[in-house]
């Protein structure tokens, strides 16, 4: 089917579309709709995307299974955050990275700031730029707070990531300690972690943020 939206289009209007031309009832069967091999929100918009005229999308009947993975084996309080801080990653295959996790304040403090991803370290080629809101934790056993990126991106395998989160607010947060240098995931996929050079904070392989991966495979 071809269909014509505007690009200030949310995915919500494209299910409403897609139901008025009788292609999809989403009320009996609940259909994913899929771009560049990730799940989109209903709150994403083609802008948001960079949809261009003529871009495939998939829907699908059949939900596409989400993993994660966890670095750190316990949670501790009173870690603050400032400015800049990040780790660097690599996997053993070709994945989609559809977000990263952050640990929540223990003030009940909001925190504002920008998420981004490199190829490379810190000064590598910037593949993501993203505002972003961590919201306050709930207590200390639910001290996690999945930051989700408005689509999935490629991450090729061998290759270094660096993904870095820069507030203004001073915060004190929970911290994951105990943390592994590699992991092997779901569907075989081996992560491997090291410190970022560049960054003005604490977090590395042992210690510090960023506890959880959510990926596509």
């Amino acid at each position: 089917y071809k269909l014509n939206m505007p690009v200030t289009a949310s995915i919500e209007m494209l299910k409403e579309a897609l139901e008025e031309l009788k292609i999809a009832k989403f009320s009996e069967i609940p259909y994913q709709i899929i771009a560049g091999g990730a799940e989109l929100k209903d709150t994403n918009t083609f802008e948001q995307l960079h949809m261009r005229t003529g871009a495939k999308i998939v829907l699908s009947g059949m939900k596409m299974t989400q993993y994660s993975i966890n670095r750190f084996c316990n949670t501790n309080n009173w870690w603050y955050s400032y400015l800049n801080d990040g780790i660097t990653f690599s996997v053993s295959k070709p994945i989609k990275l559809l977000g990263v996790a952050t640990y929540g304040s223990q003030e009940g403090k909001t925190q504002n700031g920008t998420i981004k991803l490199f190829e490379g370290e810190m000064g590598g080629t910037l593949i993501l730029e993203e505002t972003a809101e961590v919201t306050p934790a709930v207590d200390d056993t639910h001290p996690i707070i999945p930051v989700m990126f408005s689509k999935g991106i490629k991450v090729k395998p061998n290759v270094d990531y660096m993904v870095e989160f820069n507030s203004p607010d001073y915060t004190y947060l929970y911290y994951g300690r105990e943390g592994k240098k590699h992991l092997e995931g779901e569907k075989g996929v081996e992560w491997s972690f090291k410190f970022s050079n560049g960054t003005s904070h604490g977090t590395n392989t042992e210690s510090g943020n960023f506890p959880e991966f959510y990926y596509f495979a």
